[in-house]
């Protein structure tokens, strides 16, 4: 390697066949070939010589040879190229490397760039149902059990002088669900790769993103929309009391008002049956129409004028704070109107902030919480040796196989009280 160093620094006529090839090819007479006047082509042999030394040991070509190929460097090219020739002119016959630049040949780089793209245009769509439901992880495949124990009493009862002590027993409460595998193949023609006219390699990241962003947005709005278990008029606190977090009024701002102190009436879970932090933070709806008329109660001063056609009177301010309305939040989410097709355009849901206190939960396998991305390995071999790319397709059929993974599961929280939370008016009255 040094003398070829020395060579690009100063051509001199001693240099040999011996000298560059160490015996392999045949002799040649430098000192007659002009080109080994031009140092970009003494350069350009310079690196082919090392690919070529490489692939004589036995080794594919370095990375950085491979890395300038990728990225187009025009030096590396036309290294390519002119070595190509001059090894032609040794050997007196065509020189094959196509192994050595094969995408087979970079599995690693390969595969990661293409979980790049999937995981990049996968974050890049932010669902909103991530603001009002719990997101957590789980070990594994097997059901996994939530558990909630109630304080006991709430407030402790008063002792007179040598009296005893009142016993306390808490109560324990419990949900389990487990997550589930979803995904899914393609399969692409190696004919359509090589005409690209769909872009299938670009595309089909993007597709399984679109589709694993979609999956998780309507498992998770299952679990809440139009759930009569989980919105109903019958929910027994640990106190006995009956509390309805389901109601029926048309939004506006004094139906939103009714809503908020009817879930602030909610007791937490002890037998005292004292107050629970819930403040709603997150108003959802089904239509873009309805976020409009949330987002203009939210934001407006004034609500309504007492009169339609009497001047005189003044105009009827938002009842809603504005504390509590710069906190408040609305959220689109269009899924609601694919599971509750009656009333989704009515519809609206408050919840508050999962730190305080969650209805639903949507759970992801620890360590896969986002989407995999797979390619089948060729089940071709060639004929020269070693395996084909992936990308040349099956021994059968020629087929590019890509496969995504995606691994979720929830539920509502309403058997341990997550009832609280939340509430649903249908909008029908």
């Amino acid at each position: 390697m040094s003398d070829f160093m020395q060579v690009i620094e100063s051509y001199t006529s001693g240099v040999s066949t011996q000298r560059l090839f160490a015996g392999d090819g045949r002799n040649l007479s430098f000192s007659r070939d002009r080109r080994m006047q031009d140092k970009n082509y003494r350069t350009a042999l310079v690196r082919f010589e090392e690919a070529y030394g490489n692939m004589i040991a036995g080794h594919r070509a370095s990375h950085r040879f491979v890395r300038d190929l990728l990225y187009g460097e025009s030096a590396a090219y036309g290294a390519l190229n002119q070595g190509l020739a001059l090894a032609e002119s040794v050997f007196g016959r065509p020189v094959v490397v196509r192994e050595a630049i094969s995408t087979s040949d970079f599995p690693l780089l390969f595969g990661d760039t293409i979980d790049r793209v999937l995981l990049a245009k996968y974050k890049a769509h932010v669902p909103t149902w991530r603001d009002y439901v719990k997101v957590t992880a789980v070990s594994d495949f097997r059901d996994v059990k939530r558990f909630r124990c109630s304080p006991g009493r709430g407030l402790l009862p008063e002792i007179g002088q040598g009296g005893s002590y009142k016993s306390d027993k808490p109560s324990e409460l419990h949900y389990s669900f487990a997550v589930k595998k979803h995904g899914g193949v393609r399969n692409i023609f190696w004919e359509a790769l090589i005409n690209d006219d769909l872009q299938a390699l670009q595309d089909t990241p993007s597709d399984f993103a679109y589709q694993a962003q979609q999956t998780e947005a309507y498992q998770t709005t299952a679990l809440f929309a139009a759930n009569t278990t989980l919105y109903a008029t019958n929910h027994t606190a640990e106190d006995g009391s009956t509390y309805s977090n389901k109601g029926t009024a048309v939004f506006d701002a004094n139906a939103l008002a009714t809503a908020i102190s009817t879930m602030g009436n909610y007791p937490g879970n002890d037998t005292d049956g004292l107050p629970v932090m819930n403040d709603p933070v997150y108003i959802v709806v089904a239509t873009k129409e309805m976020q409009l008329k949330v987002d203009q109660v939210l934001n407006s001063l004034i609500v309504a004028y007492t009169g339609s056609t009497d001047e005189t009177n003044l105009p009827t301010a938002n009842i809603i704070s504005q504390e509590l309305r710069s906190r408040m939040r609305v959220r689109y989410n269009p899924y609601i109107r694919l599971l509750d097709t009656t009333n989704y355009a009515t519809s609206w849901y408050l919840f508050a902030d999962p730190a305080d206190g969650y209805a639903v939960e949507m759970a992801f396998l620890r360590g896969y919480e986002t989407p995999q991305m797979f390619m089948r390995a060729s089940s071709q071999v060639l004929l020269g040796g070693g395996m084909a790319s992936p990308m040349e397709g099956g021994f059968d059929n020629d087929s590019v196989d890509y496969k995504v993974r995606h691994v979720m599961g929830g539920s509502h929280t309403n058997a341990v009280g997550g009832w609280r939370f939340t509430y649903w008016s249908d909008g029908t009255v």
